[in-house]
């Protein structure tokens, strides 16, 4: 394991890039998506799908439509592309990036499904379709439940 102590020798970007050199993996792996293209951060992957169902929910109020179309790509949100992109490749032999995939897709479906009730204009049978117990429900937390699996496992 490598970690990074920037000093006044070696502070800034030219420290990060030879910590690159000794500890690519670490690197590109340890870093928020926002700091560095090629990395992935869990845990705004979880509070990002987790906020779906407010996303549900605010439409629901608004009586407002949504994309589900795209919703129901598993391929379109930050997560999604990692999963399909960087992440196979680093560790898709992991027996969790496939359960995450699998649930990732599961839990798109699932949210496309409420917003073409939504589309349809049927707030009643969408807000219901949010309740705990639900298909959509259990979709979101087995999705949560995945992610973090792959955290672990990857030691993210």
């Amino acid at each position: 394991m490598c970690i990074w102590q920037p000093n006044a020798v070696t502070d800034g970007v030219d420290s990060l890039l030879h910590m690159e050199l000794q500890c690519p993996l670490t690197l590109r792996v340890g870093f928020s998506h926002t700091q560095m293209e090629t990395t992935m951060d869990l845990n705004e992957a979880i509070r990002a799908h987790s906020d779906w169902k407010v996303k549900l929910r605010g439409a629901i109020s608004a009586q407002s439509t949504l994309d589900a179309p795209t919703i129901a790509k598993d391929n379109c949100c930050v997560l999604g592309k990692w999963l399909h992109g960087e992440s196979k490749s680093l560790f898709g032999s992991m027996g969790s990036h496939a359960d995450c995939m699998r649930h990732h897709a599961a839990f798109h479906r699932e949210a496309s499904k409420v917003a073409e009730v939504i589309n349809n204009k049927r707030f009643a049978e969408a807000e219901k379709m949010l309740a705990p117990g639900s298909p959509y429900a259990v979709a979101s937390n087995a999705v949560v439940i995945a992610i973090g699996a792959l955290k672990r496992e990857a030691k993210l």
